[in-house]
């Protein structure tokens, strides 16, 4: 994987608010195969399920209008 950089909103459209995680993918763990999990899939192709451990380097503030990208422990 040439790209590890992730970043992960959680947003609550009731409070129009949320947060972004920034970080890396340190390491991609084969959880399960599910061979014929998905029907409408290619014949003889399995499907993996993968587990992603991420570091998290910084977690910002994200609201629906104008925000700042600055993380929460610089406000």
């Amino acid at each position: 994987m040439e790209n590890r950089n992730v970043s992960i909103l959680i947003y609550d459209p009731a409070t129009r608010e949320g947060n972004q995680m920034v970080g890396v993918v340190e390491d991609i763990r084969d959880v399960a195969v599910m061979n014929g999990f998905m029907p409408e899939g290619e014949p003889g192709i399995p499907q993996f399920e993968r587990e992603l451990v991420i570091r998290v380097d910084a977690v910002l503030d994200c609201s629906q209008g104008p925000h700042t990208d600055r993380p929460r422990d610089e406000r």
